[in-house]
């Protein structure tokens, strides 16, 4: 099964600097200034029963305060190792078949009471079970 901490390891691994955080975190709760927030859940249907799953990543980049430049190049640097990542892929013993960005490029979602700027972009995984 394919989880958070296994894509953060690869995406830190490929150079991204910043606090993780997994679902469930609300955003008041981080305290770091520069942070990626990642949340996996179901995606679309199996596209073989007990064999690939097809789990969504949704990631949310923040920055420092006022950095809206440096929140996007958090957001795009994770996007560009996401869409030029060579598949069939290991992460954390799990083989990954494909990755597609979902919806379009990586976008400002927010900007938090304390000026942060939030990113989001989302992804489909196929995923051998």
């Amino acid at each position: 099964m394919l989880t958070e901490d296994a894509v953060w390891a690869w995406l830190e691994a490929g150079g991204v600097q910043a606090a993780a955080y997994w679902d469930g975190t609300p955003w008041t709760e981080i305290q770091d200034p520069k942070a990626v927030l990642l949340t996996l859940s179901g995606g679309s249907r199996p596209q073989f029963e007990r064999t690939f799953d097809t789990p969504s990543l949704q990631i949310f980049a923040r920055g420092d305060q006022n950095d809206h430049a440096g929140a996007r190049d958090l957001a795009w640097q994770i996007d560009s190792l996401l869409q030029t990542a060579v598949p069939p892929l290991t992460l954390t013993g799990v083989r990954v078949i494909s990755i597609t960005r979902v919806g379009g490029p990586p976008r400002l979602l927010q900007r938090d009471a304390a000026r942060r700027f939030i990113f989001s972009c989302n992804y489909l995984f196929l995923a051998a079970r």
